[in-house]
């Protein structure tokens, strides 16, 4: 908190300070060698919660499409554009691979604070678990159904292992420094997987014993690269990180120097997979509401269309319910909202994005005041706050398919900030970072309401050759008592980073220190970069 101050030009530095290793916070899922920050870990590359398709896996006979959807596994039939609800637990269920006869999917279950490998048998739902104490991601079968592909950090780097599901053995098939996940069987025998070796990202093809490590693809910073395969060719699809755009480009990976765009520049397609007979690919985008929905589009290249659900079966009965938020005075403000199941499963965003708070594993999103959500029936439980001096507030409730449920939350305030002449100022967030989502200034305005934040300076920053936001520097949005500044991270890799709020136009160099590539001959230091706010 800080008092009432005019905004300006100012450069902040955000050098680490001396406190305890013990008083920052380290991991929530279990730690992974090779990471100084696990928060990158775990925001790049464990499973999402999604309102809306993701993770599309088209089944080996062209007529279904298996995905996540609100944490769970569902069937669509594209025929009908029914999506079936195949799993229904607490865990968030994410990532799923068809078995080549169609009969089994395997996935990847979050817990909460560990994950694990489900292969699920489709005709009785009997399952086979693969966990270990440490993380487990990305299952993918082999072309003759005989073992599973999937990534462990069993043995402190996230590895990609093969299971046999003969005799249930496993054997390390390659390790890097840091993450090998995202595997795909290739016709041939071959393996594509994508790697995090630090600075550098890359997808890479391997022989199915770990020999024979080819790069195929590299680019600075890029947790998106999804790739997926030809069912029986030698091609490969993938995303491509532009700016703050994701496009989708086809590859021969016989020749991987001479790669096509198949979706535009200007859009964010996420998690391509190849139809069955190869003509297709599946992929998804978000709209303008943070809400994720399903795409097609001809291998060979033209205009996406897209792919809707007629009819949710959700194989229960489910209910509406209306959540509302009130002051003390019976006033309607935006709150952050957590909602469980009484099993623990979490309830997403229907209009908006959904987040996870890395210290703790608890799900939550933002609303302005009032909330209407249609659940399957059921007992639930909801946490709502207003800001970091509210006391929380706890809604139970219990959805059923007859009349619709109305539960309205009075949140208090254990001190009133604005009162004694204070204002609140977060000046160390992001806007767009590694997320799925694109979100404009304006996004960032209920967020900040429902925390009860008078001031935010989200920073664009780089990813080596992606600079985010870059467009956005200078912008300011102000909306119900919220002001939002998009400023800029120059990110100098030896003395902290520096935060220009006020500027309208970029500092260059983005980065610098002595471990990044050196691309001029010359020295930079933080000095220049404040200089350079103090005169703009």
């Amino acid at each position: 908190m800080q008092h009432r101050l005019g905004i300006s030009a100012l450069a902040i530095a955000l050098a680490l300070s001396a406190v305890p290793v013990g008083a920052q916070w380290s991991n929530h899922y279990p730690k992974v060698e090779g990471y100084g920050h696990h928060t990158y870990l775990e925001q790049e590359n464990l499973p999402i919660i999604s309102s809306g398709p993701v993770y599309p896996a088209p089944s080996p006979d062209g007529k279904s499409l298996a995905f996540a959807h609100q944490g769970w596994i569902w069937v669509l039939d594209l025929q009908t554009r029914v999506a079936r609800r195949v799993t229904r637990g607490a865990a968030v269920d994410g990532r799923p691979r068809w078995s080549p006869d169609g009969l089994q999917l395997a996935f990847v279950r979050d817990f909460g604070s560990d994950t694990a490998i489900v292969i699920m048998q489709l005709t009785d739902g009997a399952q086979t678990i693969i966990d270990t104490p440490a993380i487990e991601l990305d299952p993918e079968f082999s072309r003759d159904g005989q073992s599973l592909f999937y990534t462990s950090a069993r043995e402190g780097r996230l590895a990609i292992w093969r299971r046999s599901l003969i005799d249930g053995t496993d054997a390390k098939v390659s390790e890097g420094t840091r993450v090998r996940r995202s595997s795909r069987s290739l016709a041939d025998g071959r393996l594509v997987f994508q790697s995090d070796d630090g600075a550098v990202h890359s997808i890479r093809v391997v022989n199915s014993d770990g020999n024979g490590d080819q790069v195929l693809v590299r680019q600075g910073w890029m947790a998106n690269f999804d790739p997926d395969v030809h069912p029986t060719g030698g091609s490969l699809v993938y995303g491509v990180g532009e700016g703050n755009n994701l496009r989708l480009a086809v590859m021969d990976i016989a020749r991987p120097d001479a790669p096509r765009w198949l979706t535009p520049a200007n859009g964010r397609a996420l998690h391509p997979a190849f139809s069955a007979d190869g003509r297709t690919i599946y992929f998804v985008e978000t709209d303008s509401g943070q809400q994720f929905g399903l795409r097609k589009v001809n291998a060979a290249g033209g205009v996406a269309v897209e792919v809707s659900v007629a009819r949710w079966d959700y194989g229960s009965a489910v209910g509406d319910v209306t959540i509302s938020a009130v002051s003390e005075d019976e006033t309607a403000i935006p709150a952050r909202i957590s909602i469980k199941q009484a099993n623990g499963h979490p309830v997403v965003n229907p209009a908006g994005a959904s987040y996870l708070n890395l210290a703790n594993g608890e799900p939550y999103f933002y609303f302005d005041g009032t909330l209407s959500l249609r659940l399957p029936v059921g007992d639930y439980r909801a946490v709502l706050t207003h800001g970091p001096f509210s006391n929380p507030e706890e809604l139970r409730f219990t959805v059923t398919d007859g009349s619709p449920v109305s539960r309205t939350a009075t949140i208090r305030q254990i001190w009133d900030a604005a009162q004694a002449g204070y204002v609140s100022a977060d000046h160390h967030v992001h806007l767009n970072a590694s997320g799925l989502h694109e979100l404009d200034l304006t996004d960032l305005i209920l967020p900040m309401r429902g925390e009860n934040l008078d001031f935010a300076a989200p920073m664009a920053w780089n990813q080596f050759n992606r600079f985010l936001d870059a467009d956005r520097i200078g912008q300011q949005v102000a909306a119900g008592g919220a002001v939002a500044f998009l400023s800029q991270e120059v990110r100098s890799d030896f003395h902290g980073h520096v935060g220009l709020i006020g500027v309208e136009e970029a500092f260059h160099p983005w980065f610098f220190g002595p471990r990044d590539p050196v691309y001029v001959d010359r020295d930079f230091n933080n000095g220049d970069a404040i200089a350079f706010a103090a005169r703009n």
